[in-house]
């Protein structure tokens, strides 16, 4: 398994949750001919057998993360984190302005090392040490701190005596094989043929293509929180279309962003689903605070999906304010914002109709059909899978729970009727790669593969196999 410290920074929201949570790993291509598959973070595209295209990890340093399909389908836009082992090696790649700050910042290290044992005390988190130090550029001073450790550790140690915690946590840490990690997003087409976009210190989150395919989302940190910043990418050129939202956007076909933002820079419960019209062709900035399509109550990682119809599709707890003290917590549905008014001049949000704890109290995991009639349920406390009618609000359970497994890994549908989910298999411990479709009937996609490629895609937990 490769050694990256991509876990912490990509589930920028996980202070809503304990442990993992289910991720994507594979990715269909828009005509379902063929899937982008990350394993052991490196990635390869796979027939709908499940037998190997062609491989274009680089394997090595390079951890693979999010996978887009442009619309062509001829080409794919992949987030990838690179990891150096020492900073000469990483200077050599970062990008000139971060490499310069990142040694401007190495400089403060000691100081910033003993203000915050002084302040705060001891703490066997690492990342948790810098920050509460509220960092606009975290990500640059997490380098800075291994480029000092580098070069004049005993100026750190000294700071350290009475933190003896910390100084096992930073000393561990620094015999890991990487350090210094990169973020690079770039255009690769299945000839191997790669562009690079973007590339930054600070962390980016999911890009995703514009219905045109011409312009990219994604997010970038600026502070040592949540969020991120929204940036719209077109022909090199990067406009930052909203500030301070969650890493849970998407394009609507009329090619307006979708996002889940906090209230007031809260990261609360109370969140809001906004909606952002973008200019693509625009050479500078236009911020906007978005107009608010939902006032949601999200105790979990949000999530949000646009469908063909022009709908918003996300997760909330039920609720109305003002609300006295609750004694329980209240259930989770799925709903959609529907546009136009379509629904009353009172209401423009409908709640998919399942009945109560038909859902998951943690509803974060989920996955529309291309033509939205119907999503994918995961529930990351089990491995249980289940599949709504949006309409109806009818639920299929499509995989029973196992004891003691919890899934690791979003549903992907293939096309409008056919959906791709991990199973356990009881018998062998192998995880399967399940293709289903909505006559009930099932098909093994990885029956092939080594038994570790997708063993981390449902975990074990304690007491079990």
């Amino acid at each position: 398994m490769k050694l990256t410290y991509h876990i912490l920074l990509i589930l920028i929201g996980a202070f809503l949750v304990t442990g993992c949570v289910p991720s994507e790993r594979f990715w269909w291509s828009p005509d379902g001919s063929k899937a982008a598959v990350v394993i052991d973070g490196d990635l390869r595209i796979v027939d709908v057998a499940g037998r190997t295209i062609v491989e274009l990890g680089k394997g090595g340093d390079t951890t693979t993360e999010s996978v887009n399909w442009t619309p062509d389908a001829d080409s794919l836009v992949v987030h990838s984190l690179v990891g150096f082992a020492s900073w000469e090696d990483a200077k050599a790649i970062f990008p000139e302005g971060e490499s310069r700050r990142i040694e401007e910042l190495s400089s403060t290290i000691p100081a910033i090392v003993e203000t915050a044992v002084s302040l705060y005390g001891d703490t066997d988190n690492l990342d948790g040490m810098l920050d509460r130090l509220d960092s606009r550029e975290p990500d640059l001073l997490r380098c800075a701190l291994f480029l000092r450790w580098e070069r004049d550790p005993k100026s750190i140690e000294k700071h350290l005596e009475g933190a003896p915690e910390l100084r096992e946590k930073l000393v561990a840490t620094v015999s890991e094989e990487n350090l210094y990690f990169l973020n690079r997003i770039e255009r690769i087409e299945l000839s191997g043929q790669r562009e690079t976009i973007v590339e930054s210190v600070s962390l980016l989150t999911t890009p995703v293509s514009s219905p045109n395919g011409q312009s990219l989302a994604y997010g970038r940190r600026t502070g040592d929180d949540a969020f991120v910043d929204l940036i719209i990418n077109s022909d090199g050129q990067e406009i930052t279309a909203a500030k301070h939202i969650y890493s849970a956007y998407t394009w609507t076909s009329n090619r307006s962003l979708i996002a889940i933002a906090p209230v007031h820079k809260n990261d609360g419960l109370l969140k809001q689903v906004r909606e952002y019209h973008v200019d693509e062709t625009a050479k500078e900035a236009r911020l906007n605070s978005g107009a608010v399509l939902a006032n949601v109550l999200i105790p979990f990682l949000p999530r949000v999906n646009a469908l063909p119809d022009g709908s918003v599709l996300f997760a909330s707890q039920e609720a109305s304010f003002p609300a006295q003290q609750l004694s329980t917590i209240p259930d989770s549905y799925l709903y959609r914002y529907m546009p136009d008014n379509r629904l009353t001049e009172d209401s423009t949000v409908l709640r998919v109709p399942t009945g109560q704890g038909e859902l998951p109290a943690n509803l974060g995991y989920f996955s529309a059909s291309p033509d939205g009639k119907r999503v994918a349920v995961v529930e990351s406390d089990t491995d249980a899978m289940a599949v709504v009618e949006i309409e109806t609000g009818n639920v299929v359970i499509i995989s029973e729970p196992h004891p003691h497994a919890k899934c690791r890994t979003l549903p992907a549908w293939r096309n409008d009727n056919e959906l791709t989910f991990a199973r356990l298999d009881e018998k062998s411990g192998k995880v399967e790669w399940v293709l289903w479709n909505t006559k009930g009937e099932t098909r093994i996609l990885n029956q092939d593969w080594p038994h570790e490629w997708t063993a981390d895609w449902i975990e074990i937990k304690k007491g079990g196999k």
